[in-house]
């Protein structure tokens, strides 16, 4: 910004040099001469250029330097400020990612132990099944043998008695 403001200032001081001096052409010689009020012309522009970098240019150059600075100063934060919010939701991410992986985890111990659980309660469970249905054939064994002893002499009664009328019917 200040390189063009001092180019167009120079340019300026050249083209009033040109269109303000007093310049007297000699025609047969071709060549552009200068009088005295060119001096006094240019101390003229000298003093206009002080009292207008002075007053106006270096103020200027001054607020357009402080804004650039505030600009990227605002930019800068901005950035900064940016990266800090990737970087906190990034560990928000990752924290996130770390419970689901725990919860996955306990999840899957907790199904574990309800396996061994489930399953050592099924193998109680035909256990005592398994001793129940023993004690029931032992009772049904016991009282088979039992009402087998009470029948037995009846059985040979009535086999006696059958045997006796089928005698007697052929006799």
């Amino acid at each position: 910004m200040k390189t063009y403001l001092y180019n167009l200032l120079v340019c300026s001081f050249i083209f009033t040099i040109i269109s303000m001096s007093s310049c007297s052409f000699k025609v047969g010689e071709g060549l552009i001469s200068f009088d005295q009020t060119i001096l006094f012309q240019f101390a003229l522009i000298l003093i206009a250029l002080y009292v207008l970098n002075s007053l106006i240019f270096k103020p200027l150059l001054g607020l357009l330097d402080r804004r650039e600075q505030l600009t990227k100063g605002t930019v800068a934060e901005a950035r900064e400020l940016t990266e800090q919010a990737e970087n906190l939701i990034n560990d928000y991410k990752q924290k996130i990612d770390d419970a689901r992986a725990e919860a996955n985890e306990k999840r899957a111990e907790i199904r574990r132990e309800a396996q061994l659980i489930s399953e050592k309660m099924i193998s109680e469970a035909r256990d005592e099944s398994h001793s129940t249905l023993e004690s029931y054939k032992s009772d049904l064994n016991t009282q088979v043998a039992d009402i087998k002893s009470k029948i037995k002499p009846e059985i040979e009664n009535l086999a006696k008695e059958i045997s006796d009328k089928v005698l007697s019917m052929e006799g």
